[in-house]
């Protein structure tokens, strides 16, 4: 899919990607590796959501990306009526709405995790997985290792000179919104076999997943 310079808000390259303290925000981190090229390539780019942390409301604000809240699956399918492209990337949208986007947008992407049931009809399927082929229904498909998506900050590639052995570095996710973390580490920690636990998590984790893991 070629992706053409617009000039007009309604012709502006449109993603929903779903969010919240309750899912996390993981699919808006995957986006942001895509909108990183489409800003670079002087696209313009709106993000639709339901839900944002202030800390991704900020950066995503700095890139340059338009951000628009939406209540709703019905106020999402009237605000892109007009959309040249859409991208979504969520697991919650009904298969109703996806239908009727399907029938409203020019053109319609989808970022296909095994999710929905169907199979349904779209104009270009993202399926990132090597196992699982999609069951959906596109002219093309982009499916397998080569189309996950990388942000920047992960691209560059630094040779490690030493290795701390016995050390072990978590991370499920910066909300790990199942609270498993804590669990995880505290089986760790109780092994004479592990020297060192390094956790990385966000500060949109919930306060009492951090109150554990500072326990």
């Amino acid at each position: 899919m070629q992706f053409k310079k617009h000039q007009e808000v309604n012709n502006t390259l449109c993603i929903y990607a779903n969010a919240s303290q309750q899912i996390g925000y993981g699919h808006v981190m995957r986006q942001i590796a895509l909108i990183e090229v489409l800003l670079n390539k002087q696209h313009k780019v709106t993000l639709f959501y339901r839900d944002l942390a202030p800390q991704l409301h900020g950066k995503l604000t700095r890139m340059g990306v338009v951000l628009k809240c939406v209540v709703d699956e019905v106020a999402l399918v009237t605000m892109l009526s007009k959309a040249d492209i859409l991208i979504v990337d969520d697991y919650a949208l009904s298969s109703e709405t996806l239908i009727q986007l399907k029938s409203t947008v020019k053109q319609l992407v989808i970022f296909d995790d095994g999710t929905y049931q169907g199979p349904l009809e779209f104009d270009l399927i993202v399926n990132p997985s090597d196992v699982v082929d999609t069951i959906h229904k596109s002219p093309r498909v982009l499916q397998g290792l080569d189309y996950r998506l990388i942000r920047s900050e992960f691209k560059s590639y630094r040779a490690r000179e030493s290795f701390i052995e016995k050390s072990i570095f978590i991370s499920l996710g910066g909300t790990d919104v199942k609270m498993l973390t804590p669990e995880l580490c505290q089986q760790l920690v109780a092994s004479n076999d592990i020297t060192k636990l390094v956790v990385a998590v966000s500060s949109s984790c919930s306060e009492s997943t951090l109150n554990l893991l500072n326990r």
